[in-house]
């Protein structure tokens, strides 16, 4: 039950860093896309989970989720080898008006 609870805590803080995470990743015209590609794999995720039975079946359940933990650490080593930590607000207006300040005065434009 407690490692029930530590799942259902992990979902629900991943999704909103997720979000923040590719708000910094991708520029605005390219988000919609990657917010929906996040949003199949998260709903593609429940149906395959069903595949464990089998797994479980063919294995046993101890071996699954050892295979399941090791894959899950595999992806954890190579996210972590891919993925830099991204420059926070680079999108945003207001990060585009902060660095040039005497240009955007001096065209009347606050950065749009």
């Amino acid at each position: 039950m407690t490692l029930r609870v530590f799942v259902g805590f992990f979902n629900a803080v991943s999704g909103p860093c997720s979000y923040s995470l590719i708000t910094d990743w991708f520029p605005p015209e390219s988000r919609t896309l990657a917010y929906s590609i996040y949003a199949f794999g998260a709903q593609f995720g429940g149906p395959v989970s069903t595949l464990n039975t089998e797994l479980i079946a063919w294995l046993g359940w101890r071996a699954t989720f050892q295979f399941l933990a090791l894959a899950g650490f595999i992806i954890l080593g190579i996210s972590i080898l891919c993925f830099d930590e991204p420059e926070r607000g680079r999108f945003d207006i207001n990060h585009s008006v902060m660095n040039n300040p005497d240009e955007s005065m001096a065209n009347n434009t606050i950065g749009y």
